[in-house]
């Protein structure tokens, strides 16, 4: 049996959300099925189409006439989705997947009025003991959390425009989520990690660890966006599932940001330099994947021995080593890694400018300090 998935940005916004997890069958040839739920009964129905475009086009439409604004479904897809069109995609991801694979299927035909807080807390007890075929609990409690926060940020839109009283998300309890305490790395041991053989991930290593980026900013930067000894974060790669893109549409307003870059660091740069388009390239010249990096950094670990350390505590580091050995002013730790609000804030200043050139130069210092600069003679 043949299985299709459709992209997601493929059908109109209102079906397009419960398109996210829909699939299409082949069950001969020129035939293919996909399913939805019929309008008037509420349950799963099949759609036939000679092609799988058509299947599921079939499937969607059925969904579009959900769109009642009384009802969960309605009101989610005419007031809420829209609200928060402007907001990340990884953040719309999120809302997504617990829209379309938990909330909607269990209460998305609920009138809004019907919704309590009884039968919410029940569902979320149940969903804390759900298993796999190996035992395995399905959702941990930091996931069953954000599909808290999406359901109450719904009903919280609902009360906001007096559809309902109050909201009964608000006084469900779930499980505590323990936070995880991020690892970081000293300077002995970043700089070891540079050292391990592998040409690829050095850059990575400079923009992560030597500069604060996100992995998918780190992935996305150009040589042309290093101009003047500035470093212009303004891209990042994401993966959504199927594909890879580069897009300007950044975690936060505040991950735009422009960060100086030392005279040593920039040489440094251009010592590992390994694409003339991106900073961190592929074997082909484009940009490398998240994914990618994550598996090249698990290979520098095993050969640099200083244990497992995720892609994102690279950037974690980067903070921690500002902040504890460098002691650079708070405001200017978050300005460089992309956490400060922008309000009362001369981004653009010569002396805000001036400030984080310093703490980027003295970090840079720490980090290499009494070492081998450059990388370029080790064995690749």
């Amino acid at each position: 049996m043949r299985l299709w998935s459709i992209s997601k940005d493929w059908l109109a916004p209102a079906s397009r959300m419960y398109s996210l997890s829909m699939k299409a069958h082949q069950r001969r040839p020129g035939l293919w099925e996909a399913k939805a739920y019929d309008e008037t009964t509420g349950k799963r129905k099949s759609y036939y189409g000679t092609t799988a475009e058509e299947a599921i086009a079939k499937a969607s439409a059925s969904l579009v006439p959900r769109s009642d604004a009384d009802r969960l479904w309605g009101f989610y897809e005419a007031s809420f989705w829209p609200a928060v069109a402007r907001r990340s995609e990884n953040w719309k991801d999120q809302i997504a997947w617990a829209m379309v694979k938990y909330i909607a299927p269990e209460f998305g035909e609920y009138f809004l009025k019907d919704l309590d807080r009884a039968t919410i807390q029940r569902w979320f007890n149940r969903l804390a003991l759900m298993k796999d075929k190996d035992g395995r609990r399905v959702l941990v409690p930091s996931s069953i959390n954000k599909i808290k926060i999406v359901f109450s940020g719904i009903l919280n839109m609902a009360e906001a425009d007096g559809l309902i009283p109050s909201n009964p998300v608000r006084y469900v309890r779930t499980e505590p989520v323990i936070p995880v305490e991020a690892r970081s790395l000293t300077a002995e041991e970043f700089w070891k990690l540079y050292r391990a053989p592998h040409p690829q991930l050095r850059p990575v290593l400079l923009l992560m660890g030597a500069c604060g980026l996100r992995i998918g900013e780190a992935c996305a930067v150009s040589w042309s966006e290093i101009r003047d000894g500035i470093l212009m974060v303004r891209h990042q790669i994401r993966q959504p599932k199927g594909g890879a893109e580069r897009t300007s549409d950044l975690k936060t307003p505040q991950s735009r940001r422009d960060i100086p870059i030392p005279a040593d660091l920039l040489k440094e740069f251009e010592a590992v330099r390994t694409g003339d388009v991106f900073v961190c390239s592929n074997s082909d010249g484009g940009y490398l994947l998240p994914t990618n990096v994550t598996r090249l950094l698990n290979s520098a670990l095993k050969t640099a021995k200083i244990g497992h350390v995720k892609p994102h505590e690279l950037r974690h580091t980067f903070i921690s080593l500002l902040e504890n050995e460098v002691e650079a002013p708070r405001i200017v730790v978050a300005e460089l890694s992309g956490k400060a609000k922008h309000e009362g804030i001369d981004r653009y200043s010569r002396s805000q400018m001036s400030r984080r050139k310093q703490a980027m130069t003295d970090l840079w210092k720490h980090l290499s300090a009494d070492r081998t600069t450059t990388c370029t003679t080790e064995s690749a």
